[in-house]
């Protein structure tokens, strides 16, 4: 018979063997700095909720954790901005492993810079254009210290690498003498039919994304114990109608919500591959296609510069436009092609007489169906000739891809003509390129 010494012993006596009782547990304080929370305001407003997500969802975000991780910088010895970045590539070097990690450029820039309820509107609708004021003057120094937090609370010392204010994503690097898996990055194909050429373009086959697919957003946290985060949602295509500020040509959007410590973290696929890099709005997340990142990263590799062409258009798959304006297009026959919904003022699409509302059908003799497609093509193309859908007239227009944002200032830009139809099929003989720049 087992009898409890506790009833025998005197009070306030110690007891050896509560110590040792399994079912009580100890309650374990915060191990958070409290002059960061103090910064932040409030710490637990910049976890975005992980309950009620689907298994699915969970096995996705477990598969990019391990390249998941907290960025801290600091300006003056005091913590400037926090947010999540992506390990994406790593290589061997001497006596150590060196990463590289991708996250938003927000990191970069000073606390005073931070009062912007909209990261996106900032950086994109500042910076667009004829600026005369670089954005770079407004980042950190480059000796600044930025701290990386792995999974499971390691830390380590980030430098900056590259960064572009003009995408708003920068590149840090970091060493770890054991090896860390990297994320997959998968390029997107947003076309609403499948594209023959596309398997030429990437080099493995782009994953589809269509108005209601799902996609999740994923940051990790950036107080003790460092934990993953993940916020699921579907990719959408008409935000940018009713909220036209966040001016950007080239974020896409999904309606997950997420704090400003998952900015920078990426956006991945049911399948746990990178698709995008997240930013921070109030009603969504816009993202930035990783098919961007890629191009600019393997030029940037290359040159060791920055090249940013641009027509100065944005452009959008039909499946974005009202019912009202794909009843009209189907009335002319047309079924695949971008809708443009703004032009730029002093681009080349606008000296070349392009309006929002024309509808590109193809480009360089291939039918256009994703603004992705006119995106990969500027970099490989001087010379465009656009077929354009104009008010039930179809027009060709030759225009130069020559303008390179370097610096945030448009080297040159080319006019070149814009012809109808019937004119160029009667003209065509005695055309040559090199004529029209004459």
């Amino acid at each position: 018979m087992i009898r409890c010494s506790s009833l025998d012993r005197e009070s306030g006596e110690d007891d050896e063997s509560s110590k040792l009782n399994p079912w009580k547990r100890r309650k374990e304080e915060p191990r958070y700095c409290l002059v960061f929370i103090s910064q932040t305001v409030n710490a637990s407003q910049q976890r975005f909720s992980n309950e009620g997500l689907s298994v699915y969802t969970k096995r996705a975000a477990f598969r990019v954790s391990p390249s998941v991780v907290s960025l801290i910088s600091y300006s003056a010895g005091k913590q400037a901005f926090w947010c999540s970045g992506v390990i994406f590539s790593c290589f061997w070097n001497t006596d150590s492993f060196s990463y590289y990690v991708l996250t938003s450029a927000t990191l970069l820039t000073p606390p005073a810079s931070h009062g912007c309820d909209n990261d996106v509107r900032k950086f994109h609708s500042r910076n667009r254009g004829l600026d005369p004021d670089p954005p770079d003057r407004h980042c950190l120094p480059i000796d600044e210290k930025i701290d990386v937090y792995l999974k499971g609370g390691k830390l380590c010392e980030g430098t900056i690498l590259t960064y572009d204010h003009h995408y708003n994503f920068a590149v840090l690097t970091f060493k770890l003498d054991k090896r860390l898996p990297c994320a997959v990055f998968r390029a997107l194909d947003d076309s609403p039919t499948s594209v023959q050429a596309s398997a030429n373009r990437f080099p493995y086959p782009p994953a589809k994304l269509i108005p209601g697919d799902a996609v999740i957003a994923v940051g990790r946290y950036t107080v003790e114990p460092f934990e993953i985060m993940a916020a699921p949602g579907k990719y959408s295509a008409g935000f940018f109608k009713k909220n036209v500020e966040l001016n950007c040509m080239e974020l896409f959007w999904a309606d997950c919500k997420i704090t400003k410590c998952g900015i920078g973290g990426p956006i991945i696929s049911c399948t746990g591959e990178v698709i995008g890099i997240s930013f921070y709005a109030e009603h969504g997340t816009p993202f930035l296609p990783i098919n961007i990142f890629l191009k600019w990263w393997s030029h940037c590799k290359v040159t060791m510069s920055h090249c940013r062409p641009s027509l100065g258009m944005k452009v959008a798959n039909l499946h974005t436009a009202y019912p009202g304006t794909l009843d009209q297009l189907q009335k002319l026959g047309i079924s695949q092609g971008l809708i443009v919904e703004k032009v730029l003022s002093g681009s080349p699409a606008e000296i070349c007489g392009l309006c929002p509302g024309d509808v590109v059908i193809k480009c360089c003799d291939s039918i256009v169906v994703t603004p992705l497609q006119v995106y990969y093509s500027i970099y490989v193309i001087n010379i465009f000739v656009l077929i354009v859908m104009v008010n039930s007239f179809q027009l060709i227009f030759f225009l130069t891809s020559a303008a390179y944002y370097i610096g945030y200032i448009p080297v040159r830009f080319q006019f070149v003509d814009m012809l109808d139809t019937k004119q160029y099929a009667e003209d065509s003989a005695n055309m040559t390129y090199n004529s029209l720049f004459e």
